[in-house]
């Protein structure tokens, strides 16, 4: 079980940051400190599920060999010494029984460690589990403290709206240097052409200004959904962009035909790779609220030739 331990170690010296650290840091450094942490604990997750198959396996062996032992010495070792024609005979059949009962006792003593492994490492998800509600709450700490602080609320406003003017320019050369006509079906920027991304309720409009948006116009959609809550992508095309960007959390572009792009923001993680090909309705990731100042939801904008579009009138009329 030395991987299990080695993971452990590994987790207890990245995460052994004092509540006085945390709450010095910025909201995208306890962001990305989140999105780190989660995937630690995915991987712990997966190491339990994967040693309690092991578990049950052995404990499987363990109930047979219980029950062959038991057989045994109701009447098996009986009837051989019995039947026995000679004191060779009979040490030999004592050596197999001695050996079997050694057999049945090193898979007892098997069992018994890896139930200790497990014992361990739930103890080891929990404690991480802890951290990660500590982190969260000093991640609502600072959300709390840059929307009550005029000054900090000026720079975060500041900082946002240079982010989105990198977005823009980052998107806009994204369609100078990509492909012009992509394989599959067309994007086609008819009215109510393209899938709702997500399965939720609209927060705030194309162009609308708000406190989640420090009062900068909204260039997309902002949907609330659970967190988890499957993201999707509109129209086929190819995932261009899979990644973190500072204000938006980590977030997927994908490029679809006539100069189109969709951007999907505040990511938990992720389903696709940078890349890759993306069909209409595939999974993109998931809702997170990565770089978001109110909560899990989804941040959505739709460019044409780089240039943002009011996402509504070219979506499905129905989520």
């Amino acid at each position: 079980m030395d991987r299990f331990a080695a993971i452990k170690v590994f987790v207890c010296v990245a995460f052994a940051l004092s509540a006085v650290q945390l709450h010095a840091q910025g909201l995208t450094e306890i962001d990305q400190q989140l999105a780190t942490q989660r995937a630690h604990i995915k991987a712990l997750t997966e190491d339990e599920k994967a040693l309690q198959s092991v578990v049950d396996v052995q404990r499987r062996k363990l109930a047979h060999a219980l029950s062959q032992l038991l057989i045994a010495s109701e009447s098996g070792f009986l009837s051989t010494v019995l039947d026995s024609g000679s004191t060779e005979d009979l040490a030999f059949h004592r050596y197999i029984f001695n050996n079997k009962a050694k057999s049945d006792l090193a898979i007892k003593h098997q069992y018994q460690a890896l139930l200790a492994d497990k014992k361990s490492l739930q103890a080891e998800l929990q404690k991480q589990n802890n951290s990660l509600a500590q982190l969260k709450k000093a991640r609502q700490d600072q959300i709390a403290r840059i929307l009550s602080d005029k000054a900090l609320l000026a720079k975060a406003a500041s900082e946002r709206a240079e982010q989105q003017h990198k977005l823009s320019g980052f998107v806009q050369k994204l369609w100078q240097h990509g492909s012009r006509h992509l394989p599959g079906r067309v994007a086609s920027s008819t009215r109510h052409q393209f899938l709702w991304p997500v399965k939720g309720s609209l927060l705030h409009h194309f162009g609308e200004t708000s406190p989640a948006t420090l009062s900068i116009e909204s260039q997309g959609l902002h949907v609330r959904a659970n967190e988890g809550t499957p993201v999707h992508a509109i129209s086929d095309g190819k995932a261009v962009f899979v990644g973190w960007m500072r204000g938006f959390g980590r977030m997927v572009i994908v490029e679809h035909d006539e100069g189109l792009h969709s951007l999907y923001a505040h990511l938990q993680d992720f389903a696709v790779e940078q890349g890759g090909k993306v069909e209409r309705g595939q999974v993109l990731g998931y809702v997170g609220d990565t770089e978001s100042l109110d909560g899990a939801k989804l941040y959505f904008e739709l460019r044409k030739k780089g240039v943002p579009l009011n996402p509504l009138p070219y979506l499905e009329s129905v989520q």
